[in-house]
């Protein structure tokens, strides 16, 4: 059986491509594994960073404080687990609800980021009111909660100016309209009184005619007697 030698300059130029092809599929996945954990921590609200041992670390974007993460486990049946930690041990009972009682990870991630986040903009529901801890909110969120109140208070202020000014509209219309309600009142009140002359003065008319009838009548009869008396002359 002949055997084929390949120069080795050769072998070393396919090595060489062979190790740029795999340097860049590893920069492209890279690429899109970075890619896909920011999505993720836009749309979800957490930072996912697989550990060893099938283990999750989840970090919450509104976490008070860098070390507040949960830690889930992945057991061989595909199942996830929530382990111990200490924020874990703050949401007794978030973790009580969602995870004993409903049986509901996702349930229980989007509770802890609402509860978060109402933390932050001082408007905690009393529905998830969790026990308060002695955790204080980062310097570098506080100019953010600030800002976010102040814009609180200038769209309740222009709410109320809104409000006033759709009243003093309001106002204005129902004047127009009851000024409008008066004219037509007495607009109707002359067209009745012009009617009622009408008819008195029509009345008048219809009573004043028979009166001229029999005045034709006597001037009538007054001719024919002279007539007769004429006739009789001759």
């Amino acid at each position: 059986m002949p055997i084929y030698l390949f120069p080795i300059s050769e072998l070393r130029e396919q090595l060489q491509a062979a190790e740029v092809r795999k340097q860049r599929l590893i920069e492209a996945f890279k690429k899109t594994s970075q890619d896909f954990r920011e999505v993720c921590y836009q749309l979800t609200g957490y930072r996912i960073d697989a550990l060893n041992d099938g283990k999750y670390r989840l970090s919450p974007v509104y976490a008070e404080s860098p070390d507040d993460h949960l830690l889930f486990q992945r057991e061989p049946t595909g199942e996830c687990m929530l382990l111990e930690t200490n924020f874990s041990s703050q949401l007794a009972d978030l973790i009580e609800l969602h995870l004993s009682q409903q049986n509901s990870i996702p349930a229980f991630l989007a509770a802890v980021i609402m509860d978060l986040f109402s933390r932050q903009t001082f408007d905690t529901p009393e529905a998830v009111t969790l026990p308060s801890t002695s955790a204080q909110i980062p310097p570098q969120l506080m100019h953010q909660v600030e800002a976010g109140y102040g814009h609180e208070q200038e769209v309740e202020d222009d709410q109320g100016q809104g409000q006033e000014a759709a009243y003093e509209v309001v106002e204005a219309e129902e004047e127009m309209v009851e000024e409008e309600v008066g004219e037509e009142e007495e607009y109707a009140e002359e067209i009745e009184g012009e009617e009622e002359d009408e008819s008195d003065s029509i009345e008048s008319d219809v009573d004043s005619r028979p009166s001229d009838n029999e005045g034709g009548e006597e001037s009538r009869s007054e001719a024919e007697e002279s007539d007769d008396d004429i006739v009789c002359i001759d």
